[in-house]
């Protein structure tokens, strides 16, 4: 098996394990915003949402979504980065074009040694490989979307990896920041096919983030009220003076 084959593996699982983080951490994000928003959630949950999140345990969701939010934009951020000495979208593409005729059936039968050789034969069979239109189709989606990296990079450079006096005004929606992640989705899921015959369905991970999202908050919901009965059995104080207390 060539080291190229190899290395360009290795280098999709890097981003792989990358995005999916910086993935959740956006969906867990969103999530926790979209529960106390008014056009998004019905009033009586609403009400008792915002009391978790903004009142109760503000102080624990708070820095949470904050760092959330630092955290996906970083490592956004880092993948469209294109530093020499680091690993990002655009090394892996031009490392590919370099040596994509390395990237043949034989490369990928060595890579499958020790798995099931009926199974390994018919992926061999099916074996697509990367080919130059692949990388030409991500480059255009790079390009379309350069504006909104640059913005990106501003924003890194500016206010997360620094705290700059003067700063550019920066909007970046959650359109754009969708956007990005699906041209990295993109790429991964190409390398991912078309050399190792794997597919990965990340709408799955975003619907159970973002159902384990809501869970803790409505665990939470349900647990302030035997939390407040117990402490009123225990003092025998009310939910007023307990929060008074508390300095809720």
């Amino acid at each position: 098996m060539s080291q190229e084959f190899n290395t360009i593996i290795s280098y999709i699982k890097n981003i792989e394990g990358r995005y999916f983080k910086a993935l959740s951490a956006f969906h867990i994000f969103e999530t926790l915003i979209e529960l106390v928003d008014p056009s998004a959630v019905e009033q009586d949950t609403l009400e008792k949402n915002k009391k978790i999140i903004e009142k109760d345990f503000s102080s624990f969701f708070l820095p949470l979504k904050e760092a959330l939010r630092v955290y996906f934009f970083l490592e956004l951020a880092k993948f469209f980065d294109i530093a020499d000495n680091s690993l990002h979208v655009t090394k892996i593409i031009n490392y590919t074009q370099s040596n994509i005729a390395k990237l043949s059936v034989s490369d990928f039968a060595e890579y499958s040694q020790g798995q099931d050789p009926n199974f390994i034969a018919m992926l061999i069979r099916e074996y697509k490989g990367v080919k130059y239109e692949d990388i030409l189709a991500i480059q255009s989606d790079i390009e379309k979307n350069k504006e909104i990296i640059k913005r990106l990079k501003t924003y890194r450079d500016q206010y997360l990896a620094h705290d700059d006096i003067k700063k550019d005004e920066i909007n970046i929606t959650g359109e754009e920041i969708r956007k990005l992640f699906n041209i990295i989705e993109k790429i991964i899921d190409m390398f991912l096919s078309k050399l190792i015959s794997t597919n990965i369905i990340y709408d799955n991970a975003k619907i159970d983030t973002k159902d384990k999202t809501k869970m803790v908050v409505d665990y939470l919901k349900r647990f302030e009220v035997y939390r407040l009965k117990e402490i009123n059995e225990l003092y025998g104080l009310g939910e007023e003076e307990i929060r008074a207390v508390e300095g809720k």
